[in-house]
């Protein structure tokens, strides 16, 4: 999850599950997630998943702005996705 919160754009496949697994190892996360998973998602939210350990599945972490979009759960359809993406920024 921490590498995802530090992507401008998240694409997330449709069985994807996404959540800061340490903190359910009592370890604070260490690549900035405790920090950015609260501008992502709003702090009550964040908060639930960093004091919990809850486990977010790609609809519900679309619907709180988590991830940007959700393709099929297959590499093959998620890569296009990103790759449209990244030529849509390159154009920019």
């Amino acid at each position: 999850c921490e590498l995802a919160l530090a992507a401008d754009l998240r694409v997330a496949g449709s069985a994807a599950q996404i959540a800061l697994t340490e903190t359910k190892l009592a370890i604070i996360p260490g690549a900035g997630g405790t920090q950015r998973l609260p501008r992502l998602i709003g702090i009550p939210s964040a908060k639930e998943m960093i004091l919990t350990g809850k486990i977010m599945d790609a609809r519900n972490a679309y619907r709180v702005g988590l991830v940007n979009a959700i393709t099929e759960n297959d590499e093959k359809c998620s890569l296009p996705l990103a790759m449209e993406y990244a030529r849509q920024m390159v154009g920019n």
